[in-house]
């Protein structure tokens, strides 16, 4: 194997087999046999008191050779190799340098073999050379010096040094140098983390557009990552919470300050994602803001199983309406909104006149299934706005929000009546089951849903011993 080096403007060819040479420089040996005489000595292996193994090696001149053979025929001087890497005698001369050294000191490939260290630098006598002058001279290693270098193009670049001196006796004759940019090193670092976590990590400049993601949001989103470079999120978001979200990274924008919630996003294949994001603000180094970048983690099945949760709290299992609860939630809401715009709000109390017959004569099955063939009945004869729910037993609650007229709340009153005298059909069996009404309106018959609802059910009394099927409110009309 051959090795060319140029050392103090002499080339020397050095003609080594390494493949003899080599294995015996690693090798541990088992015996305590030792070599003298020739240009090799041995070093008898012990165990340092840390528990390293010291390796056999040889020494003096032969040990030189090898070593400048094996740096300049090396792969640390792949043209693949990231880290830039040169080698230089004691005259700063370059010996040798592969593609990223180039890159890194001229921004170019072109080789920069034979070229003086110091060209490339803004100032003659920079410190880097000072720094290899003291490692050539002491022929001591300097590993890992974080050092700021000045370039001649005047790039200044933060850089990881070691500086490997190769040595005949106390004093190098020739330094291999690896350098490597601290950003660049650190970004390595934080690009790894990104590829391995499972959270998602998105970068968005301040349209809302991706230019940055990693793997674990190509799988949160469902989206081949070649379609995700430009997606807005407006693409994944329905408007409703687009909304919400603008609002959100608009006070990021403008108070700086990161922002913790949940997220709820529609994946390409139209299936309803929960994430937990937390977003932040990137500036430039200029310190305007550029963009937002943010965490998001997938939710979606616990976020399921408290919406789950949620609603079995709030509905009715058998007819899948509200319940009370929600009732008292909505109706709290309606009388404030009503309190605001001036308008009214009314609650019917119904109640079903002959389900006691019905479901002691034909069975409970038959009650259960009359009870939700009537709340289909009432969800179908409503406005959006209202509200339908089952108190419990044959009881239902109708909630009407802005209401203009009593004329209105009687039209619907006269409707409900109507409907509900049609004949049911149930297990076969076709039979008739009116229905009772109480009225009660808000501001005139109570101010709070406690009240309305108890003189909706005090008027709804008031219908029964009429007859039934009919309504009646809770002040008549004078």
């Amino acid at each position: 194997m051959y090795g060319l080096w140029r050392f103090r403007s002499t080339i020397v060819t050095v003609n080594i087999n390494i493949s003899r040479i080599v294995p015996l420089a690693f090798h541990t040996a088992a015996s305590h046999n030792t070599r003298e005489g020739g240009q090799m000595s041995w070093k008898r292996p012990d165990i340092s008191t840390e528990g390293h193994r010291s390796y056999w090696r040889p020494k003096g001149h032969l040990w030189r050779q090898i070593r400048l053979s094996m740096a300049l025929s090396s792969r640390l001087f792949d043209p693949e190799n990231p880290t830039a890497v040169w080698c230089t005698d004691v005259n700063h001369r370059i010996v040798k340098a592969n593609a990223a050294a180039s890159f890194l000191l001229t921004g170019t490939y072109r080789s920069i073999d034979g070229s003086d260290v110091g060209k490339f630098f803004g100032r003659e006598g920079f410190f880097p050379e000072v720094k290899d002058e003291e490692v050539i001279s002491t022929g001591k290693p300097e590993y890992h010096n974080v050092e700021r270098w000045d370039l001649a193009d005047r790039r200044i670049l933060d850089v990881e040094v070691d500086r490997i001196p190769l040595s005949e006796g106390k004093r190098g004759v020739a330094l291999v140098v690896m350098v490597r940019p601290v950003a660049s090193w650190r970004e390595q670092r934080y690009r790894t983390i990104l590829e391995e976590i499972k959270d998602g990590y998105f970068e968005v400049d301040l349209a809302g557009n991706l230019t940055f993601f990693n793997p674990a949001l190509v799988e949160i989103l469902g989206y081949p990552a070649e379609e995700m470079y430009g997606l807005n999120d407006r693409e994944y978001t329905d408007p409703q919470n687009a909304k919400a979200l603008y609002e959100r990274f608009n006070q990021v924008y403008r108070t700086g300050n990161p922002f913790s919630a949940e997220w709820e996003i529609i994946r390409k294949d139209g299936s309803r994602r929960y994430l937990d994001a937390t977003v932040s603000l990137m500036r430039d180094d200029m310190g305007n803001p550029i963009g937002f970048r943010g965490i998001v983690r997938d939710i979606t099945p616990r976020k399921t199983m408290e919406l789950q949760l949620h609603y079995m709290a709030h509905h009715d299992i058998l007819t899948n309406l509200p319940n009370r609860s929600l009732v008292m939630d909505r109706l709290t809401q309606a009388l404030s909104e009503a309190s605001d715009t001036g308008v009214m709000v009314a609650v019917l109390f119904i109640d079903l006149d002959r389900f006691k017959y019905i479901n002691d004569t034909l069975g409970h099955s038959a009650g259960d299934q009359l009870l939700q063939s009537v709340a289909k009945r009432l969800q179908a004869g409503l406005r959006t706005p209202d509200l339908v729910a089952r108190m419990g037993g044959d009881e239902f609650i109708v909630v009407l929000p802005h209401v203009t007229s009593m004329d209105k709340v009687l039209q619907i009153a006269q409707r409900v009546i109507l409907r509900l005298q049609q004949p049911w059909s149930v297990t076969g069996k076709v039979f008739r089951c009116p229905a009772s009404i109480g009225i009660a309106v808000y501001p005139d018959d109570g101010a709070s849903p406690e009240t309305l609802l108890k003189h909706a059910d005090i008027a709804m009394y008031r219908a029964k011993a009429k007859g039934g099927n009919g309504y009646a409110l809770y002040r008549s009309p004078e």
